[in-house]
C-alpha cells in the first residue's frame, strides 16, 4: 500500500457508471472472466464472471464481500450494479437474472434504491466539519467515509426484496483509492461483517489494497475482450459502422465500457 500522504491522480466524485456462508473467513476464490461475446446481465465479454455471481445467487451463498478487478472501462461498475439489481429485482428470471425494467431495477440504475450506496472519492461522511469532500478536492476515499460505511452497514435493512434476503449493499469505487487509514477501518467491517451487509469492492490495481482486505474478499477478475468481439458488441449495441466500431475497440484495447465512453465523448 502507498504511504499515507502519497498523492494520486484525482478522479471525478460521481460513480462511473454498488458470504460463503455468512461470516466465513477464507481466501479469495479468483475467477478470471471470459472474453467471449456479450452474455447475460448486459455485461459484455464477462460471461464467466456473470456465471459465478448467478451461481452464488441461485445457491443463496453470496459472499459477504466481493472484489471485482480489472482495467478501467472493462465493466466492473456495470457488473456490480447488475448484482445489486439481481438482488432487488421484482421479477428476476430464474430468480437470478434482473429484468432491468421493473421499478426496483430502475431505482438501482438511477442510484436511488434503498439500502444501496456507492462509496467514492468526494462522497459524503458523517463529520460535520468537512462533509463536502468534493469542495475539499479529495483525491482518495477517506477514513471518515469508511467509518460512515461501518455505521450504516450495522443498521437493519429498510427494504425486503421479494426474492432474496434483505441486505445493505455498498459498492466501493474504487477500493484501490482508499486512504491507508480508511483501508484499516474497512478491514474491521470485512473481518466481522454484519449478517445483512454486502460489500462490493472495485479495483483497477488490487495490489494497492491491504493484503488482508484482498484475502477476505471473493475475487473476480474481469479482462478486456478480443478486438473482434469488442467491435462486434459495439456494432450490435450501438449500431456503429464496422470501421468505426473497429477503431473504437482498438483505442479502448478491448474494454467495452471505455469504447462506449470514447464514442460518447471523443475528447477523452
Amino acid at each position: 500500500m502507498p504511504a499515507p500522504g502519497r498523492r494520486r491522480r484525482a478522479r471525478p466524485a460521481p460513480p462511473r457508471d454498488a458470504r460463503g456462508p455468512h461470516g466465513a473467513r477464507r481466501g479469495p476464490r479468483r475467477v478470471t472472466a471470459s472474453t467471449s461475446a456479450p452474455a447475460g446481465w448486459g455485461v459484455h465479454g464477462q460471461t464467466l464472471a456473470v456465471a459465478q455471481l448467478r451461481a452464488d445467487l441461485a445457491a443463496d451463498r453470496l459472499a459477504h464481500a466481493y472484489l471485482l478487478t480489472g482495467p478501467e472501462g472493462v465493466g466492473k461498475a456495470t457488473l456490480a450494479r447488475r448484482l445489486v439489481q439481481a438482488i432487488h429485482c421484482e421479477a428476476p428470471a430464474d430468480g437470478v437474472d434482473p429484468c432491468l425494467a421493473c421499478a426496483a431495477c430502475r431505482r438501482v440504475e438511477d442510484g436511488g434504491a434503498p439500502d444501496f450506496e456507492v462509496v467514492a472519492i468526494g462522497g459524503p461522511c458523517d463529520e460535520e466539519s468537512h462533509r463536502d469532500h468534493a469542495a475539499d478536492n479529495s483525491t482518495r476515499i477517506r477514513i471518515c467515509q469508511a467509518r460512515r460505511l461501518t455505521r450504516l452497514s450495522s443498521l437493519a435493512p429498510f427494504h425486503a426484496p421479494p426474492h432474496h434476503a434483505p441486505r445493505r449493499i455498498f459498492v466501493i469505487d474504487t477500493a484501490d483509492e482508499l486512504q491507508t487509514e480508511a483501508g484499516h477501518a474497512l478491514l474491521k467491517t470485512i473481518e466481522e461483517p454484519p449478517a445483512s451487509s454486502l460489500l462490493i469492492l472495485l479495483a483497477t490495481d488490487p495490489d494497492e489494497l491491504l493484503p488482508t482486505i484482498r484475502s477476505r474478499c471473493r475475487e473476480i477478475a474481469l479482462r478486456p475482450m478480443p478486438h473482434a468481439d469488442c467491435a462486434g458488441a459495439l456494432t450490435e449495441s450501438l449500431g456503429l459502422a464496422d470501421a468505426e466500431a473497429s477503431r473504437l475497440a482498438a483505442l479502448a484495447r478491448g474494454r467495452y465500457g471505455l469504447a462506449v465512453r470514447l464514442h460518447e465523448d471523443p475528447s477523452l
